[in-house]
């Protein structure tokens, strides 16, 4: 058995600011040297202008850095435990990505032999929610999980409301396509999970990807 503990927030902001703008802020909280958090974001139902923010992170935070910016504030502390077997609830907001690399690609194609094996592949989206949950099994193998509730007829979890985040990166256009997991997961190893639930899962965790949030069903 693991024991995991959090402190939990949920933020709202009178303005949204911009994703990246948003983890800056967040990041004002804590006196650390590594990101110690993850968050994810949404805009309230009956207002454009408003955000909700949960973030999870491993220390306390210090809100009142963030000044006027935050119109609410609610904080907790939670201790998660993890045996092996355990079955949870999950929702998982990721950016689900494979590794690209061939002659084809400008990047590689002057590149030969070990330069071109050490050569990192370029990062682009799943566009499929058959890739999309074929990553996400992919990482629950990685991190000490696998997805339950699967049927000949019914997926293992749901997967929803696509999230494009759309950034300027030394003035070139860039964007992250995210969409949301929901459904019941096994632990199979809970140090593994422990960790992911603590770190993340995928990329993209400065813009509002990677939390992993569990409930007991």
């Amino acid at each position: 058995m693991v024991l995991i503990h959090v402190h939990l927030s949920r933020l709202v902001f009178s303005d949204a600011p911009p994703p990246y703008e948003l983890h800056q802020r967040l990041w004002r909280a804590f006196d650390a040297d590594r990101r110690p958090f993850l968050h994810r974001a949404d805009r309230m139902a009956h207002s454009s202008r408003k955000l909700i923010v949960l973030v999870q992170s491993t220390v306390p935070a210090d809100w009142s850095r963030m000044g006027d910016a935050l119109e609410s504030v609610e904080t907790k502390e939670r201790d998660i435990r993890l045996a092996e077997g355990d079955v949870f609830r999950f929702f998982l907001r990721a950016n689900p990505t494979i590794a690209r690399k061939g002659r084809k690609e400008p990047k590689f194609a002057g590149l030969e032999g070990e330069a071109f094996r050490e050569a990192r592949g370029r990062r682009v989206a799943v566009w499929s929610d058959e890739g999309r949950l074929a990553w996400l099994r992919r990482k629950g193998e990685a991190h000490g999980f696998s997805l339950l509730g699967a049927t000949k007829d019914a997926p293992a979890v749901r997967i929803a409301n696509a999230r494009v985040t759309n950034w300027m990166r030394k003035g070139n256009a860039a964007r992250h396509d995210g969409v949301d997991f929901e459904g019941l997961m096994r632990v199979d190893d809970p140090a593994k999970l422990g960790e992911a639930v603590l770190s993340g899962i995928g990329s993209a965790k400065a813009f509002g990807f990677g939390l992993l949030s569990l409930a007991r069903p």
